[in-house]
């Protein structure tokens, strides 16, 4: 009996505690680091490949890939930082991490053409296009905490590490009425650095070259955060980032390709050696200024604890402006963000997350969990993604994250 009452009592404390803020819901001082990592398409299934014979049917494939084409991204933001916060008070943090963003698109056309064929002389043409990002940066927190409001601002400085964009890659095929199979393809993709990137170069030279560019490639970015507690469950808020100055890449490497293939269609039904021909390579490195900037966001939160600290309910929605400081206006372009998410927390000892979400041209169906000891706390978690929100739910993407913070 005594042992029934103690675990009650202790059951009916944790419980109470799950209700309300309690010795594990906030840490005054902590190191965090953050490792996220996903990559996605819109039409290939991960399981598909998690098989041991993978056999891929022609004809579903060209059915399957959507009406503006395959689409495969892929991003990591990892992150370090300290923090010193009161709950009344000083918010001060420093931060330091790399982005990275990259994203394919091949027309539907290139699909249709491998999984049906072409007419006899119809000449079919497919274009690709694609750009990549990377950025590090580093952030000073500035903020101050009352009971009713928290506000937060967060100069960046950050440099561009990469630039590739294109979208200037071409094919055409066509089927002869003489039995002959013709296939051309080229195109340009332009690289920009910080410095030349060629198995020629001189590392020496090279890092010489980025301690002397640092400091005029370094940008300036801003942000603002800012929270109001409306009522006691619920909280609204809002974040923008707003770039100031662009980070600046001296070099632009163009990679060029073109080939070219002309044979009879009986060599390739009897799999016959065929070999393309054409060149590929770097051209010569140019000397130039590309201005580029982090994303621009403006977002609107809001937060909800109808059940006290037991429960929450959380979302955001905002708009986003990819490289706005671009001169060709084909690589600035916005997207809408938003994420809507619960969770279901023990004591702060013990929670669970789910979450829905649109980040970086990215959907996301977000599960998971957290163990919170304060001095240490661990947060893993596992997301289904793709650029399609539907194919989420079917497994064409995958996303994986573990937060760790240590403090007191």
């Amino acid at each position: 009996m005594k042992k029934f009452i103690a675990s009650f009592i202790v059951f009916v404390s944790v419980f109470s505690l799950s209700f309300a803020d309690n010795f594990l819901s906030h840490r005054f001082f902590e190191m965090k680091v953050d490792v996220p990592v996903s990559v996605s398409n819109n039409t290939l299934l991960v399981s598909d490949f998690l098989q041991d014979y993978v056999v891929i049917d022609l004809d579903q494939l060209a059915d399957s890939v959507p009406k503006d084409g395959f689409n495969f991204s892929t991003k990591t933001n990892p992150s370090a930082g300290i923090k010193f916060e009161l709950k009344r008070g000083p918010n001060i943090g420093v931060f330091a991490g790399i982005d990275f963003y990259g994203n394919l698109g091949i027309s539907k056309s290139l699909f249709d053409f491998i999984g049906y064929g072409n007419e006899l002389n119809e000449t079919l043409k497919f274009d690709a296009n694609s750009y990549m990002d990377m950025f590090a940066f580093t952030s000073v927190q500035l903020g101050w905490n009352t009971k009713k409001y928290k506000i937060c601002v967060t100069p960046t400085l950050f440099t561009s590490v990469m630039h590739a964009f294109t979208n200037n890659i071409d094919a055409t095929v066509q089927n002869t009425s003489d039995g002959k199979f013709i296939l051309n393809t080229s195109g340009t993709l332009d690289l920009y650095s910080p410095v030349v990137i060629s198995p020629e170069t001189d590392f020496d030279m090279m890092i010489n070259e980025i301690i002397s560019n640092l400091s005029s490639s370094l940008g300036f970015d801003i942000q603002a955060d800012f929270s109001y507690s409306l009522f006691n469950f619920l909280d609204i808020g809002g974040t923008i980032r707003i770039p100031m100055v662009p980070s600046k890449l001296y070099r632009k490497m163009p990679f060029n390709f073109s080939y070219g293939l002309q044979t009879d269609v009986n060599s390739l039904l009897n799999n016959e050696k065929i070999v393309m021909e054409g060149e590929s390579g770097f051209g010569n490195s140019e000397i130039t200024e590309y201005k580029i900037n982090r994303p621009m966001k403006i977002t609107a939160m809001a937060e909800a604890t109808p059940f006290g600290d037991f429960c929450k309910f959380y979302g955001q929605f905002g708009i986003a402006i990819r490289n706005p400081a671009a001169k060709n206006k084909a690589e600035v372009f916005s997207y809408p963000e938003y994420m809507l998410g619960c969770r279901l927390s023990l004591a702060n000892l013990l929670s669970f997350y789910l979450s829905t979400e649109y980040t970086d041209q990215i959907f996301m169906q977000k599960a998971s969990m957290s163990l919170n000891f304060r001095i240490i706390e661990i947060v893993t978690g596992i997301a289904t993604t793709s650029s399609s929100f539907v194919k989420t739910f079917q497994g064409t993407g995958f996303g994986a994250f573990v937060t760790v913070y240590m403090g007191f």
